[in-house]
């Protein structure tokens, strides 16, 4: 498939000068393709949910707060922290790597149907919000 950009006009809402590894809190919307609603499927709500707990495990300085699986989107907030100070308690519901439902459960289905979320090869010491969402994605859809 070409790309044209008549019928093709993604626009980004992303403010062009603003620095997106900037502390403080994020919210974010990820949507499905065509607004399909997917995410309702009981194992595919399970793996948003254990790889959202999983998240700290990437990122030092990320804590999480509120997020909702919804049928075709999913809402997050996110803390970002400045690097090497690391999640600060009081912010957000999970405070750095603490509880992580899921850890070790699965996005690679086993022969047991169950899911395992891989190991961090590295931990992100200073992430974007753009990174965040990006470990986030790749992991749920792995």
């Amino acid at each position: 498939m070409t790309h044209n950009s008549e019928k093709h006009h993604r626009h980004s809402l992303r403010l062009p000068s603003y620095d997106y590894s900037q502390p403080g809190a994020y919210f974010v919307t990820l949507c499905t393709k065509g607004r399909e609603c997917v995410l309702d499927d009981p194992v595919v709500s399970g793996i948003i949910t254990d790889v959202w707990y999983a998240l700290p495990q990437w990122f030092a300085n990320v804590d999480l707060d509120e997020f909702v699986v919804m049928p075709n989107h999913v809402h997050l907030v996110v803390w970002l922290y400045p690097p090497g100070a690391g999640a600060v308690p009081g912010a957000g519901v999970m405070h750095g790597a603490g509880a992580v439902p899921g850890a070790g459960a699965s996005p690679a289905p086993t022969r047991d149907g169950n899911w395992r979320i891989p190991a961090p090869e590295r931990i992100n010491l200073a992430p974007t919000i753009g990174d965040v969402i990006g470990v986030f994605k790749s992991l749920v859809f792995k």
